[in-house]
């Protein structure tokens, strides 16, 4: 008899992990999939063409920062209590703030006319020089773009942008 309900726990506890799976599990596979698929597209989340003004910067900066430090607490707690999905949303999540921090940059450096690889460079040249990066980075802040079009747009907005 006892054999009999230690099969039927098995059989729920193998039932309950395939319904979370397909509850949260997969729609956070095919979102993710979903993301990055439209993410990179003009004029979206992650895209680097265009241009970005001051104001626009410093907004979307501050999301990031608040972003990557929810992502990071999210990472750990699903890490530390061994929840998969919790553990694998924080993840992702972190991933696009960086991959959103990257395309800020980009197009914060389209509005003074330089590449937006000059942004990945000097972010990798500076990993050994931290308090550098940060001045560059403030003179990224406060710089003013060009006023006219470049190769890259046409002048931004006043407002802010996403």
């Amino acid at each position: 008899m006892d054999s009999i309900f230690s099969v039927l726990k098995d059989i729920t506890k193998a039932g309950f992990s395939v319904w979370m799976f397909l509850s949260f599990g997969l729609p956070l596979i095919l979102s993710i999939i979903a993301l990055f698929v439209c993410g990179f597209e003009e004029g979206s989340l992650f895209s680097w063409r265009g241009r970005m003004n001051r104001r626009s910067y410093l907004v979307n900066l501050i999301v990031i920062i608040f972003s990557t430090f929810i992502s990071a607490f999210i990472f750990f707690y699903g890490m530390s209590n061994h929840y998969t999905v919790i553990f694998i949303f924080g993840a992702v999540t972190f991933l696009c703030s960086i991959f959103r921090s990257f395309a800020i940059l980009a197009r914060r450096l389209h509005d003074f006319n330089f590449s937006g690889m000059f942004g990945v460079a000097l972010y990798l040249m500076s990993r050994g020089l931290g308090d550098v990066y940060k001045r560059q980075d403030l003179l990224i802040l406060i710089w003013p773009g060009d006023k006219l079009e470049n190769k890259y747009g046409t002048a931004p907005i006043s407002k802010v942008s996403f």
